[in-house]
């Protein structure tokens, strides 16, 4: 559609499907982060199932888990969650 013809660049991806634009953006974020020697991942799985699923959960949050250590933090100590917790209440 011709909704924003002002702005020359969205014209541009006028017909580019939106999975088209999704992988152009991960591809331009990998080599953004990769060039400032940034560390970064691309998790690939055989089916989008519960199952791969819960394994990327699971892997993250020992990443989570990890990184509280080498940030000197406890990840599992929230006190503002706790707060809101109290504020909304039963």
């Amino acid at each position: 559609p011709n909704t924003h013809s002002q702005y020359e660049r969205l014209q541009a991806l006028g017909n580019v499907g939106i999975c088209d634009i999704l992988n152009i953006a991960l591809d331009a974020n990998r080599e953004a982060l990769s060039s400032d020697n940034r560390f970064n991942m691309t998790i690939t799985v055989p089916t989008l199932n519960a199952f791969h699923l819960g394994e990327i959960m699971f892997m993250h949050c020992w990443a989570v888990y990890f990184e509280s250590i080498f940030a000197g933090v406890d990840a599992f100590d929230q006190p503002g969650v706790e707060v809101y917790k109290r504020l909304i209440g039963p």
